[in-house]
């Protein structure tokens, strides 16, 4: 089996298929009065217009993302740009993402969220997702030993809303290398927002770190000892989370004063 078409629900076919023309650099073809079809390789990609074509319902944008590669994504963000993309769930611009993607996230003008990724770029190697998991493949099987790839703090940033929909796709690409090991982190309280089901224990193995605890007066000296706080006289681990936050919060506004940082409070 293959994927053969995906559908982009549209309003206004004419308004789609100029968008789409546009920021896709090809004319594409009216295949009928409600749909306009793009074509690469064996992929379709198809605006509907059901109204237009005849049919008795309204068309709902997708309720996700749309991902389509292009070895030029700067021509296609200005191309989207300048035909009207709006921005959705996630902020305009080209970015490197956490996972290594270069790419850039849009909606089109009858709201149908979209993704412009780099197909030939991954991690600023000049080369695509597939050639550098190949090499470190690669280089893991030459030395004996699985080279390790780890990602810290999941939770942090943009990945609070991203790791979830692409976390199990990308674990099953890395399986087809035997040479390659990954190790992820994210903090306990949003494991569940991100992790997706059934990956732990099916698929990964679930380790929990638990700090610093054992050795909490240490560490708290050391941290007020760098950042120069003054030490209360009580020990901070026993402080309940309210009483510690508000010490913390009286310290800094203190040494905010005394270095007269303006418009710092």
């Amino acid at each position: 089996m293959k994927i053969f078409r995906i559908i982009v629900p549209v309003s206004d076919i004419e308004r789609a298929a100029t968008f789409y023309s546009e920021v896709l650099a090809s004319p594409g073809q009216r295949i009928s009065p409600g749909r306009h079809y793009f074509f690469y390789g064996e992929v379709i990609l198809a605006c509907f217009d059901p109204r237009a074509d005849g049919d008795a319902f309204d068309a709902r944008p997708n309720p996700d993302h749309v991902y389509i590669a292009t070895d030029d994504l700067e021509g296609a963000y200005a191309r989207a740009t300048k035909a009207g993309a709006g921005q959705g769930r996630v902020p305009l611009g080209i970015e490197t993402r956490p996972w290594g993607e270069r790419s850039f996230y849009v909606t089109d003008p009858l709201g149908n969220p979209l993704c412009f990724v780099d197909e030939k770029k991954f991690l600023g190697l000049g080369c695509d997702v597939e050639a550098f998991l190949g090499a470190l493949n690669a280089a893991g099987e030459s030395r004996g030993s699985r080279a390790l790839i780890f990602i810290d703090a999941l939770n942090e940033g943009e990945g609070l809303h991203v790791w979830n929909k692409h976390l199990a796709g990308m674990l099953v690409e890395i399986s087809r290398y035997p040479w390659i090991g990954i190790a992820l982190s994210v903090r306990q309280s949003y494991e569940s927002e991100i992790v997706p089901p059934n990956l732990v224990p099916d698929k990964l193995l679930k380790v929990y770190h638990r700090g610093f605890e054992g050795f909490e007066a240490d560490a708290v000296t050391r941290f007020f000892a760098h950042y120069k706080i003054a030490t209360p006289g009580i020990p901070l681990f026993q402080m309940n989370r309210r009483v510690f936050k508000a010490y913390l919060l009286k310290e800094s506004l203190e040494r905010l004063w005394d270095y007269r940082y303006e418009g710092a409070i």
